[in-house]
């Protein structure tokens, strides 16, 4: 996972300190990583917001500067940095990229068995760190007493995994088999909790909170004066610009929480408007919410602010920017998506995206763009990288984001995919398939293969989330599912899942949409002779298909009759 390394391009500009902030909470971590300490491990947790990125990457240039940073990795659900199986072969390939003997001693390692990098992480963590670096240390030769930085366990895939991470790395400091220390930064979920805090990790660990408090005000108050200042002469603003009053409302604002500000200052930084006015919007905003946030919740305030950011995306933009989003939400959730990549030539998710949903480049930057202070678009292969989780937080739970919830697009979206679909249909022959390649990408198939992609995310939808409601429930009744067999004789549906398709379809809708089949000549056909143990009627009147299913060849539609 080189893109969840410390100084990867993909996360630049990284998130930081600013200069004067949270001092004393990298010097206790700079003492204790440099020190004799006892216990090799510290646990950093709070929650979502308050900065523990910006603490560990200042941490991270702090031990890179006193050559004592072995790794650093920044986990992301969203960003897609996120593999267990990847976890330590990322922090034993940045060991070994300083330390020569341990380098050379892996690197022979793996060239004998190259399969190591492909065993489970227990395997992995024994094979790749603990038994290199004790034949090493058998030799008489020194690792380093290396600092590794593990930023966004929480992150990480699977709650077990994460637990195993701690346990595996707490059992090696206790018994000495790793000289490294080991810096942990996460949100204080429960089963994190209950980990660091059994008995035996207790004692050879430190934790320390980093709150929502007001007591870090001043703080923030120099970061925004600093930036604003910053805004203000790239902009040759009025020196008064912005008054000492206006200031301490963002302060005010903040509550506490960094990611507050931070995204604050991406806000006022828009290219394509004024800072006068992003800031104006801002003020208006807290005016107006005066009186409205006595939840006491810390994060109240900064979902008012991403309100206003998804309010000022232009109406011609806002539907687009949903539905990338939602994409992006699906497929940090599935693993369908890597089959998807291999059925289109290993090309880049925006890419997918954008001819799923009909955008071409241009489109898909300029919706990307519309939210320049939460996301970050570089180019395809690096794909969109979100600032912070936060955000998607905020999206995806419908009673903070109200309208603007991730999810309220959904069953447009199946719609609009079933439109779209059957316009293909309409402009195709079996010898000719005529669909937009709206993002081109180098491809002998690339039609037929967009094509097959936009059949199994309309199927995957089907299945996702929220039921589907009498809109989309119509459009399907008028799907042409007849054509698949046509244009795709493949036909395959894999990751369908029957059971989940049917509970999302309303029953006033589900028999007419599928159903089970009971006609003898679609069983007197080759159906029992190719082992279909299952098979169901998809669509109505002349629009329907069989769907057969046998532990094989998974689910496959077929034209109704299917009589060979």
């Amino acid at each position: 996972m080189r893109d969840a390394f410390h100084d990867s391009s993909a996360r630049w500009p990284p998130p930081l300190c600013h200069p004067g902030t949270r001092q004393d909470y990298i010097q206790n971590i700079a003492g204790w990583g440099i020190g004799a300490s006892r216990q090799r491990i510290l646990w950093i947790y709070g929650p979502a917001g308050v900065g523990k990125s910006a603490v560990a990457q200042s941490c991270a240039n702090f031990f890179t500067e006193e050559n004592n940073l072995g790794a650093a990795v920044f986990l992301s659900r969203l960003n897609g940095w996120d593999d267990p199986d990847r976890f330590f072969t990322s922090i034993s390939y940045q060991i070994a990229v300083k330390t020569d003997p341990y380098g050379d001693f892996l690197d022979d390692r793996i060239q004998r068995d190259p399969t190591l990098v492909t065993k489970s992480i227990m395997v992995q963590f024994q094979e790749l760190l603990v038994k290199p670096v004790l034949e090493l240390r058998a030799k008489g030769v020194d690792v380093g007493e290396w600092v590794v930085i593990i930023d966004g366990l929480d992150e990480c895939e699977g709650k077990e995994t994460q637990c195993d991470i701690i346990e595996m790395i707490s059992t090696s400091a206790r018994e000495g088999a790793l000289p490294f220390r080991w810096v942990f930064l996460s949100r204080p979920e429960t089963h994190i909790i209950a980990s660091f805090t059994t008995n035996s990790i207790r004692q050879i660990s430190l934790h320390l909170e980093l709150p929502v408090t007001r007591a870090i005000d001043n703080e923030i108050r120099l970061y925004l004066a600093d930036e604003l200042q910053r805004v203000q002469e790239r902009s040759r603003l009025p020196d008064t610009w912005p008054p000492a009053h206006e200031v301490a409302i963002l302060v005010n604002l903040s509550a506490g929480l960094w990611i507050y500000p931070a995204t604050l200052i991406r806000f006022i930084r828009d290219p394509d408007s004024s800072p006068v006015d992003q800031l104006n919007a801002v003020l208006a905003l807290a005016k107006d919410s005066k009186g409205k946030t006595s939840s006491g919740h810390p994060l109240t305030e900064l979902d008012i602010f991403y309100t206003l950011i998804m309010r000022r995306v232009p109406s011609k933009i806002l539907t687009a920017i949903q539905r990338i989003l939602l994409f992006v939400k699906y497929s940090s959730e599935v693993s369908h998506w890597s089959f998807l990549r291999g059925l289109l030539g290993e090309i880049d998710l925006p890419i997918i995206i954008a001819n799923i949903l009909g955008l071409t480049e241009l489109q898909f930057q300029n919706a990307c763009s519309s939210l320049h202070s939460v996301l970050k678009f570089k180019s395809s292969s690096h794909g969109i990288t979100f600032y912070h989780a936060s955000f998607m937080d905020f999206l995806r739970d419908a009673t903070r984001s109200k309208e603007f919830c991730v999810y309220s697009c959904l069953n447009p979206l199946r719609r609009d995919l079933v439109e779209r679909l059957n316009d293909v249909h309409a402009r195709s022959t079996a010898d000719h398939l005529n669909m937009d390649v709206t993002w081109p990408w180098p491809h002998p198939e690339s039609q037929r293969s967009l094509y097959r992609c936009s059949i199994l995310v309309l199927s995957w939808l089907c299945q996702w989330q929220g039921p589907l409601d009498p809109p989309a429930c119509t459009a399907l009744l008028g799907f042409q599912f007849h054509h698949i067999p046509r244009l795709d004789p493949s036909s395959n549906l894999p990751f369908f899942d029957l059971v989940d398709f049917r509970h999302h379809i309303p029953k006033e809708f589900r028999s007419q949409i599928i159903r089970r089949c009971y006609n003898p000549i679609v069983y007197a056909s080759r159906l029992r002779s190719l082992k279909w143990t299952t098979v169901w009627i998809l669509g109505r009147d002349r629009n329907k298909v069989v769907l057969c299913w046998n532990k094989y060849q998974g689910w496959r539609v077929v034209q109704y009759p299917y009589l060979v």
